[in-house]
């Protein structure tokens, strides 16, 4: 059989936290045509070996095991055929961020091989070397809400350079993008709106999302579509003796909405529009700690949650009103982080010292559709050295998961009252964040391998952490 493969990239360079594009052609190089696999449904008869520069194989991706690293769903192994004329090629692109997570540090070679049943040896490319550098994080965001998925939009920023990944919350192995934002000129400041409405029309807003940073007292916007630019963009200026809360939500139509918070001790709605910023509602937020204020919007309703003898939750409306006030969960410790799912109720909370040198921490879920009575659990941190990160979910049982990184510079995963397990260690910061709706993952960074999350199991003589290397 006269076909051919090759397998080129667009750069021979990237980094830990970018995922290539690659460019395969499959070319018939006879005169009689062929049957061969629609890249569209080629039930994993394309694959690609990820190997270090001396021939070590890493892992193997094909379009079935990346099923597997972005959804739940059962493996769809469906393979379709096309017709492949004589002296012609097939040309199609492989995404790698939805294949796989980010490659790792170091001189690697991609090797793409085509099989599939009645072929009788496999059609290989020339092997493709690229390099791949590490990046050093500076900061790094995540924002779950659902415009009409459930999605977890990771933002990694360094120096210079920031990325936003959207992935599955129910399975964040690999993701549904992963693109490199326009060069941004304080990309520190950066943060994501989030969605203010859910709708069932279309998928179209799942990947929709705005992005807003601040440079000195300028306030600047720009609205993207599965990462890339789309041309909308706007400018404001911050009001005087006012401060950018770093939250805001965006509606169906796109029209984007900042909250700040002035020295009254009041949280200010504004809408953004070309050049200003248009004050819509306020209400008087008594806290201590504004830059742990969370606001979330859906439908006609706002949600903030707040520092307040423990948590307290608001909802206000837009015409000012202040239309209930609760004390979710009461503690004399501080508000460490917390996180609020409007469309469904949900609410986590993580009370600890913000140096780490008390080690008492407080835990909090309530989720109405998992469970009747909010759940709570007060931990004594088992570590000698101080506590220097900490990420917390709660599954849909109620049971408590956090990660914990310490200033001797290691990462552990504690659950319920079983020793604490040794995740990652020699970093200086780790950047922790944990997705436990169903399985457990657990997201750090590493320097050899970027930010990537990874299955924990809690079954007997298995891997504490799973590898999806399928090899």
């Amino acid at each position: 059989m006269s076909l051919a493969l090759s397998l080129t990239l667009d750069a021979a360079q990237c980094t830990t936290f970018d995922t290539p594009v690659l460019r395969l052609q499959l070319r018939n190089q006879g005169t009689e045509p062929i049957a061969v696999p629609d890249p569209e449904a080629d039930g994993g008869a394309c694959s690609i070996l990820v190997s270090t520069a001396d021939g070590r194989p890493l892992r193997r991706l094909d379009s079935l095991t990346a099923q597997s690293l972005i959804s739940s769903a059962r493996i769809d192994a469906h393979q379709d055929f096309i017709t492949l004329a004589g002296r012609s090629a097939l040309d199609w692109t492989i995404d790698l961020a939805r294949q796989s997570w980010p490659l790792p540090a170091g001189h690697l070679t991609l090797t793409a091989s085509l099989h599939w049943k009645g072929l009788p040896t496999p059609i290989l490319a020339p092997p493709t070397p690229i390099e791949v550098t590490p990046v050093a994080l500076t900061h790094l965001l995540n924002v779950r809400d659902n415009p009409i998925l459930d999605r977890l939009d990771i933002l990694p920023i360094a120096k210079g350079r920031a990325w936003l990944r959207q992935h599955n919350p129910g399975v964040p192995l690999a993701c549904w993008f992963n693109e490199i934002l326009p060069p941004i000129s304080s990309p520190d400041s950066l943060f994501l709106p989030t969605a203010g409405s859910y709708q069932a029309e279309s998928f179209e807003p799942s990947g929709a999302r705005w992005i807003v940073w601040q440079n000195a007292n300028e306030i600047r916007a720009a609205f993207l579509q599965a990462g890339h630019p789309t041309g909308l963009a706007l400018r404001a200026a911050l009001p005087d003796r006012r401060i950018l809360l770093r939250q805001g939500y965006y509606t169906l139509d796109n029209r984007l909405f900042l909250f700040l918070w002035s020295a009254r001790q009041v949280v200010e709605c504004c809408e953004m529009v070309a050049g200003s910023l248009v004050p819509v509602a306020a209400w008087p937020i008594p806290t201590r700690q504004p830059n742990h204020l969370i606001v979330r919007a859906f439908e006609d309703q706002i949600h903030i949650l707040g520092a307040q003898g423990g948590l307290t939750h608001w909802t206000v409306n837009l015409r000012g009103q202040i239309l209930s006030r609760e004390l979710v969960h009461s503690t004399r410790l501080p508000l460490y982080a917390t996180s609020y799912q409007p469309e469904y109720g949900r609410c986590t909370a993580l009370f600890a010292s913000p140096s780490g040198e008390d080690k008492n921490v407080e835990l909090f879920a309530y989720d109405p559709r998992r469970y009747e009575a909010p759940q709570s659990l007060r931990l004594l941190l088992p570590f000698r050295h101080r506590a220097t990160e900490l990420s917390m979910d709660a599954d849909r049982n109620g049971r408590f998961h956090l990660l914990c990184s310490t200033a001797d510079r290691k990462l552990y995963y504690l659950c319920d009252h079983r020793a604490p397990a040794l995740i990652a260690e020699n970093e200086t910061r780790f950047f922790p964040h944990i997705s436990s709706p169903g399985k457990v993952y657990l997201g750090c960074f590493e320097t050899a391998a970027g930010f990537r999350y990874r299955q924990y199991s809690r079954k007997p003589h298995t891997p504490r952490l799973r590898e999806y290397n399928n090899l």
